[in-house]
C-alpha cells in the first residue's frame, strides 16, 4: 500500500527561496570577515597584555633589553608598528586571512613567533587562534544563524 500526496509547486518554492536567503544570510564574507577581524583583536589584546597564543605570561626581556627599553611587560611592542601593522581579509565565503601589511612587520613577526630573538632564541608565539577564538568564533555564526532563521521565516 502506498500513500501519495502532491504538494503545491508555490508552496516548494517558497521553501526553497528561504533556504537559499538563510543560506546567503549565514555564510558570505561579511561574516567571515567579522570573525577574522575579532580573532586579531584577540591576538592584539593578549599580545598587548604579555600573553602568548595559549595565554601564558610571555618568556621575560633580558635585563639589559628591559632596561634599556625601560619595559616590564612583554608585549613585542618596541614601536608598536608591528601590531599595528596586523589586518584581515575574507578571500571567499569560508575562507580569510589574518596577515601583516608590510614585509617588514612580517618578518619581525615571522622572528617572534618562529625564529626566536636575541642570541638564545627566545620564540614567543604570539600570532594563532586558540580554543577562546574558536569559542568566540562559534558564538559569533550561532548568532547569525539565529537572525538569518529569524529573518528568513524559519
Amino acid at each position: 500500500m502506498s500513500i501519495d500526496m502532491k504538494v503545491d509547486k508555490a508552496i516548494i518554492k517558497q521553501l526553497t527561496n528561504k533556504f537559499h536567503k538563510f543560506q546567503g544570510d549565514i555564510i558570505n564574507e561579511s561574516l567571515i570577515e567579522f570573525v577574522a577581524e575579532r580573532i586579531k583583536s584577540n591576538i592584539f589584546t593578549r599580545t598587548n597584555a604579555g600573553f602568548d597564543v595559549n595565554f601564558a605570561a610571555f618568556r621575560p626581556y633580558n635585563k639589559k633589553y628591559a632596561a634599556a627599553e625601560k619595559k616590564t611587560i612583554v608585549n613585542l611592542t618596541r614601536s608598536g608598528q608591528m601590531l599595528n601593522e596586523m589586518t584581515q581579509k575574507a578571500l571567499s565565503n569560508d575562507t580569510a586571512k589574518i596577515f601583516f601589511m608590510t614585509e617588514r612587520s612580517r618578518t619581525l613577526a615571522d622572528i617572534h613567533n618562529n625564529i626566536g630573538v636575541g642570541p638564545k632564541k627566545i620564540v614567543r608565539e604570539f600570532f594563532g587562534a586558540n580554543i577562546r577564538d574558536e569559542s568566540d568564533a562559534q558564538k559569533v555564526y550561532t548568532q547569525a544563524i539565529k537572525k538569518a532563521k529569524e529573518g528568513a521565516g524559519l
